[in-house]
Parts: structure tokens; sequence; C-alpha cells
């Protein structure tokens, strides 16, 4: 199963990808820089998902009683 994923386009706008499993996250890193040294690349990504999240996916809405306050200095 994958983890990690590669996007890059070139300047024709071509979609590419390549996938990347959870033990190589430096091999898909190290694809990163060699994509972004490629003059013919215009846009590179890399993008993870961890296979064993048990959480929603997105973000979750606070609880109810959840207060948000600024801690470091500024207008009070």
């Amino acid at each position: 199963m994958s983890v990690y994923r590669v996007y890059w386009t070139d300047f024709g706008g071509e979609p590419f990808a390549e996938d990347f499993g959870a033990n190589e996250m430096t091999v898909a890193l190290g694809r990163c820089t060699e994509l972004r040294k490629d003059k013919r690349i215009s846009f590179v990504t890399l993008v993870a998902e961890d296979p064993n999240c048990t959480s929603l996916a997105g973000v979750a809405a606070p609880a109810d009683d959840y207060v948000w306050e600024k801690r470091r200095g500024g207008r009070k």
C-alpha cells in the first residue's frame, strides 16, 4: 500500500504521479528533488496518507465548550 505520492506536471500541463511505500519517505523526497531540478517540470508536490488513521478525514468542528484565547502579547 502506498503512503506517499509525488505529483508533478510538465509545462504542457500533463499530470504524472508516482507512489511510494511507508518506508520510502526519503526516496519520495529524493524524487521530488530530482523533479524540481528538471527544467521540463513546472510543478512538484508530495502528499501523504496514513493508512492506519482511524479518525475522520478533514477538520472537525470544535466542541461547544471550546473557547479560543490568544495567549501571546497583543490587543485585549
